[in-house]
């Protein structure tokens, strides 16, 4: 039985959040990528700094989840970025099905 995941990553701006959404989805790695504006507080380098970023929420399949990682990483412009996998325990069966229909077979 397939599994389903949604990955997480942030970044800098709308433009680079416009550009790993699209990447994703048209490689057939995601279904769907949605770009959220937020406000971030975080501890880097031993100091508290604050950014407005984007967080880009990947819909994919878990078998997928190593390829999407190196992925993003290969295009991302932080050092150390955030990237996240969260599982889907449940939901939809149609829209999971759409998930698996769009991305690639592995």
């Amino acid at each position: 039985m397939e599994r389903f995941i949604v990955v997480s990553t942030t970044v800098s701006g709308e433009d680079e959040a416009k550009r790993i959404s699209r990447l994703l989805v048209d490689e057939k790695l995601a279904a769907c990528a949605q770009r959220l504006r937020i406000a971030s507080v975080y501890r880097w380098k031993g100091s508290v700094e604050t950014a407005d970023e984007y967080l880009v929420l990947v819909k994919s399949k878990e078998s997928l989840s190593t390829r999407i990682i190196e992925r993003i990483k290969a295009v991302h412009a932080y050092d150390v970025p955030e990237i996240t996998v969260t599982p889907i325990t449940g939901g939809h069966s149609e829209y999971l099905a759409w998930i698996a229909e769009e991305t690639q077979s592995v």
